[in-house]
């Protein structure tokens, strides 16, 4: 440098390069937290879905149990009927 209390502009384009690096990195890591965020909720929305779909798996288990129940039942309280009405 001469001295003078002005830099010249070589050094000015010189910081612009450097300054660059920075902005991608600042960029690239904020993209990265944004990905990560998203790929979370995903996550725990699939998670949510699953617990969802077990226990509509469980209620459609049991209601099969009460039907099989039921079918079982039902012509026994048919017979009863019928001998009373037969007296």
């Amino acid at each position: 440098m001469d001295g003078s209390k002005y830099r010249s502009k070589g050094y000015a384009m010189a910081n612009a390069g450097r300054k660059l690096p920075y902005a991608f990195l600042l960029l690239l890591a904020l993209a990265a937290g944004v990905l990560s965020v998203v790929v979370l909720q995903k996550v725990r929305e699939q998670r949510i879905f699953a617990g969802r779909l077990q226990e509509r798996d469980r209620q459609l288990v049991s209601l099969r149990i009460l039907l099989q129940v039921w079918s079982l039942i039902q012509p026994v309280l048919r017979i009863p009927a019928l001998a009373i009405s037969w007296i």
